[in-house]
């Protein structure tokens, strides 16, 4: 609200309930849909042992979870947060405005143009992330900058912090109060057709 542009004027207030309906839109999706595929990675039978992982960190915190103990003390599920992210990311373009014509290879990219790149083809790449569709919490990347889940640069996602609050917070109250099991073989395929990829519902019953 207190934002000011570099020519010294302010958002106007149609200007500031578009960031707030904006957030709450890039917010809501993602967020559920990236805590749904945790929860199943982690309910299903064959990663036990990272469920049991978890339960040992979050077993040691206090009934009442506050900001630094989410954020600063659950390395373990936040690293079950980025697989869930990496393995299936829940939006399947990010894009950006060149701002000043840049030569890439053979090509030439105008400035003005918008060029997009791909979460799920960055996420899926061997090189990176060897026998990619396998939820490995403890995977390390193989190289830089391979993990867009947020985005990259000097325009990541703003809302990265509160996503991660918010899904670490979920995943610490759901595990730690209920039993959960997966009624079914394997984890859902991904829904493809639709704008932000989530579980194929008729798989998840």
């Amino acid at each position: 609200l207190k934002a000011v542009y570099r020519d010294g004027t302010r958002m106007s207030l149609h200007e500031v309930c578009g960031m707030i309906v904006a957030a709450m839109f890039a917010g809501q999706h993602t967020s559920t849909i990236t805590t749904s595929w945790s929860m199943l990675h982690l309910m299903h039978p064959k990663n036990k042992k990272w469920l049991d992982k978890l339960h040992k960190e979050i077993d040691e915190f206090p009934a009442q979870l506050n900001y630094d103990n989410v954020m600063d003390e659950m390395p373990f599920a936040e690293r079950c947060v980025r697989e869930s992210i990496r393995r299936d990311p829940p939006l399947l373009m990010v894009m950006r405005m060149v701002k000043a014509e840049v030569k890439v290879g053979s090509y030439v990219v105008p400035k003005g143009d918008i060029i997009a790149c791909s979460p799920l083809l960055s996420h899926h790449d061997e090189e990176a992330f060897p026998n990619p569709r396998l939820w490995d919490p403890e995977r390390e990347e193989k190289v830089d900058g391979a993990f867009i889940g947020f985005g990259a640069g000097v325009h990541k996602c703003i809302g990265q912090k509160f996503a991660l609050l918010q899904v670490k917070t979920i995943l610490a109250t759901a595990f730690r109060e209920y039993d959960f099991q997966l009624l079914r073989d394997e984890v859902p395929d991904p829904d493809y057709h639709t704008m932000v990829v989530g579980p194929t519902l008729n798989q998840c019953l």
